[in-house]
């Protein structure tokens, strides 16, 4: 199982709401919880606000808080007595002034958009990684192995792809910066894509893009851009849409065509000029969106 990366970053309109949220979730694990649940509520609730449309932008916050616990909890197995720190779902939700079945609603709601399950590693706990079975077996030559168990050359190369949380026995400064590690490998990624013209992934375009399509248009009306590209990386694969201001579409390999036409001979350096930043924002999980305008003389 692929391992997300994380990351506080909201767009600058769901910064209010993120504040909200977060104050509750904050307040929350400081009195009835601990901290490793508090980032991981600050993270999940950043996540939600890169949602396009985000889905906390309507509702209670005290709803959204409750949820974002209450899936984080279902996860980690907050309300299993054997674990630690436990807390019952009618604690939660009376802590948060809602009914449980609104708790539980809202948890569902968030597992869905988030694809989260039970020991989920993308939102485990640190202090159970450690004895987290999804988080650790991978695949080697067909045959499922437990990488905390593999050689070392194996353990660095899932942990580069994302697919283990960090090498077994090493911590603190030993661990390499898996964050910049990511960028560098979609900034390669990116390159081959859009510079080396190798093929995109038309199912990760219907997975990733199309449903945003209605929304960048919309922002390009707003900000009077001559057009908007998105570009998505998914587990190696990446996948692109260009939407011009008479809402033409352009997808993938016909993206790029249409975006080396539109640029001419500035096409290659105005990519390298965009491709670390784009990257970065992969990397956080947030697909790359840049709309374009024209000067005109």
């Amino acid at each position: 199982m692929t391992i997300k990366p994380k990351s506080e970053k909201v767009p600058k309109k769901m910064q209010s709401t993120y504040t909200t949220i977060v104050a509750l979730t904050d307040g929350f694990c400081k009195e009835h919880l601990n901290e490793e649940y508090a980032q991981l509520a600050r993270q999940l609730t950043a996540a939600l606000c890169r949602k396009r449309p985000s889905p906390l932008s309507r509702g209670k916050p005290n709803s959204w808080a409750c949820g974002i616990i209450y899936a984080l909890g279902f996860v980690n197995f907050l309300f299993d007595k054997s674990h630690e720190p436990y807390l019952s779902a009618t604690e939660l939700c009376t802590g948060f002034g809602i009914s449980k079945s609104t708790g539980s609603n809202k948890s569902r709601q968030i597992r869905d958009l988030m694809d989260m399950v039970q020991f989920d590693p993308s939102w485990c706990l640190p202090s159970l990684m450690d004895e987290n079975p999804l988080a650790w077996m991978i695949m080697v030559d067909g045959l499922i192995v437990d990488a905390r168990r593999a050689p070392l050359s194996i353990q660095q190369a899932a942990y580069e792809k994302g697919i283990i949380p960090y090498i077994p026995g090493q911590t603190g400064g030993e661990r390499l910066n898996r964050g910049k590690m990511v960028s560098k490998r979609i900034e390669n990624l990116l390159r081959k894509a859009l510079i080396q013209n190798e093929e995109m992934a038309e199912a990760l375009y219907e997975y990733e893009l199309v449903e945003h399509i209605d929304y960048w248009y919309k922002g390009l009306k707003r900000d009077q851009n001559e057009y908007v590209f998105a570009i998505t990386e998914n587990s190696g694969d990446t996948a692109m849409v260009l939407i011009t201001k008479e809402k033409k579409i352009y997808v993938n390999e016909a993206a790029r065509d249409k975006l080396f036409e539109l640029w001419g001979r500035a096409y290659q350096s105005n990519v390298e000029r965009l491709i670390p930043e784009m990257a970065e924002q992969l990397a956080n999980d947030i697909i790359a969106v840049n709309g374009v305008s024209v000067m005109r003389n």
